[in-house]
This record gives C-alpha cells, sequence and structure tokens, in this order.
C-alpha cells in the first residue's frame, strides 16, 4: 500500500537524517488515542526491529475536561494497548481546577500536566525518550502561534525532530498523509470534539489562518 509505504519512508528518512531514536531506546508514546498518535504508534511497531527500538509502552493522560468523551478516548486507549499487547500507563487529572488554582489559561495548564505526567512514567518506569505524533502541519501551526506572539527567530523554528528526552518521528509528515495511512491499514481512532473550537488560538490558526495562507501559497507545507 502506497499510502503506508510513503509514510514509513519519511520515518526511516528523518531517522537516518537526524538518528532522534537511539538503538536500543526504551520508549514511551503520548497515546491520546487521536488519529495522529494511532498512527505513530503503529508506524512505530511496523518498524520497531528497523529502529532498534528495545521497550515500546503509552501513556494517557485524561485532562477530566470533556466528561463522558474523555472517558470514552482512556477507554478506547486501553483497548488500543491491550489488542496489541503493548504496556499503557493512564492517570485522569483536573485540569481546570488546577487553571483556576494557578491562574493560567487552560491550554497551557493541560500541557504542564501532561507533560508533567509522561516524564513521571518516563522517569519511575526506565524509559529513555518520549514519541510524540507532532508532524509538518503542528510544526507550522506552531511556528505561526510563536511568530504572533512575537518570539521572532523561535518563531521560525517553531520545534525540532527531537528536544532533549521529546522525539517526534513523524516530524516529515503531513496531516493527510497520516489520514490515508490510517485508512489504509483500517485503523480505528477517537475524534476529539475541541479540535473544532475556535475559541482555542491553535484551532483557530489551524481553521482559519492557514486555509487563507495556501489561498496565497499552495506549497505552503514542504516538504513533500
Amino acid at each position: 500500500m502506497k499510502e503506508v509505504s510513503r509514510l514509513l519512508r519519511k520515518i526511516i528518512k528523518l531517522q537516518r537524517q537526524e538518528r532522534v531514536i537511539p538503538k536500543g531506546s526504551k520508549l514511551l508514546i503520548a497515546f491520546s488515542g487521536g488519529v495522529d498518535s494511532v498512527v505513530l504508534c503503529d508506524a512505530l511497531l511496523e518498524l520497531r526491529e528497523f529502529l532498534g527500538i528495545e521497550d515500546l509502552a503509552l501513556a494517557h493522560y485524561n485532562h477530566g475536561l470533556r466528561g463522558q468523551e474523555a472517558l470514552r478516548d482512556e477507554e478506547f486507549s486501553v483497548e488500543f494497548a491491550r489488542q496489541r499487547g503493548l504496556k499503557i500507563f493512564v492517570e485522569r487529572g483536573d485540569v481546570k481546577q488546577e487553571a483556576l488554582r494557578s491562574g493560567g489559561n487552560l491550554e497551557e495548564t493541560a500541557r504542564k500536566l501532561r507533560y508533567g505526567f509522561l516524564r513521571k512514567i518516563k522517569d519511575s518506569q526506565g524509559f529513555e525518550l518520549i514519541a510524540t505524533a507532532h508532524h509538518l502541519n503542528d510544526l507550522l501551526e506552531t511556528s505561526i502561534i510563536w511568530l504572533t506572539r512575537g518570539a521572532a527567530l523561535e518563531g521560525l523554528l517553531g520545534f525540532e525532530p527531537r528536544s532533549a528526552d521529546i522525539v517526534r518521528p513523524l516530524y516529515l509528515a503531513k496531516r493527510e498523509e497520516i489520514l490515508s495511512y490510517a485508512k489504509a491499514k483500517n485503523l480505528g481512532w477517537v475524534e476529539d470534539s475541541t479540535n473544532a473550537d475556535l475559541s482555542l488560538y491553535r484551532n483557530k490558526v489551524r481553521h482559519r489562518i492557514l486555509p487563507l495562507m495556501r489561498e496565497i501559497n499552495p506549497n505552503l507545507r514542504k516538504p513533500s
């Protein structure tokens, strides 16, 4: 299937260029149950021998923001791990309460609690790296967000294929390629209803700003 091989080749290309995952690594995947993390996990399992991954597990953080939908995502993640014989670590938080306590916004508080959980599991369970499903579209969105916040050069950089203990194997992949891979392999995933919420800044960038930019430059999401 060309959709599958195309995405796997991009992970291989990144690995050959950047060596983001050293041989023998113990890898913890940040797993939401969405299509990006589902494809990341499936692709890493496909390439496990090539990449020399010694251990692979999932970590799912329930932010406590979406009620029954969040519980659905958690249950999906646990079942996904069970079907593939993978260990999964789950934690439930109260992002809204923590944001009220700290005075932070929901997005930043959610990120802080999620990464705190991921690093706690990584360190306590002997993992060396955390793999996230960030991809080329995320990179573009992040660059725009940083630039609009006046970050100058930092905004142009966005994020790297590897930052300390965080690796991003899908760094060269486009969202459309991720969806094509999932459909070609008949993978299931869950949809987060807040992805359409335009009150969230990233969603506004994704659904309003980027479409306008692509009208001006259809090649905005390179590399191909």
